[in-house]
């Protein structure tokens, strides 16, 4: 299992990034954990990285599995209201233990445009 972990904020400016560090992790197969539990914002363009990445993983034919953790409300409005909470695997805490701290990659983003 490996988990990433948003700060800041995901919008059009950083959304490749994001896309950029999880890819390799999906096409290496297992569990991706993304956490977005100090992720402050998310536009349209965050959203469909996001969304991308799934169908990656989806792709995979079950050898991969994308999960959002530790989302907050207003991100989790978002998905609701683009309809899209049934496509994710969506936890209300984020991952824990050893495994996941050791495995734990960061994305961030201070962009405050």
């Amino acid at each position: 299992m490996t988990t990433v972990r948003c700060h800041g904020r995901l919008v059009s400016s950083n959304a490749d990034q994001l896309k950029d560090l999880v890819k390799p992790l999906i096409a290496r197969g297992g569990r991706v954990l993304i956490d977005f539990g100090d992720l402050s914002y998310m536009d349209s363009s965050g959203l469909g990285a996001v969304v991308g990445l799934k169908v990656s993983s989806l792709g995979k034919g079950g050898q991969s599995s994308l999960e959002l953790v530790d989302l907050s409300p207003r991100v989790r409005e978002l998905l609701s209201l683009a309809n899209l909470t049934q496509l994710f695997s969506v936890k209300a805490y984020p991952g824990t233990g050893p495994a996941v701290a050791s495995h734990a990659e960061a994305f961030s983003s201070r962009d405050d445009s």
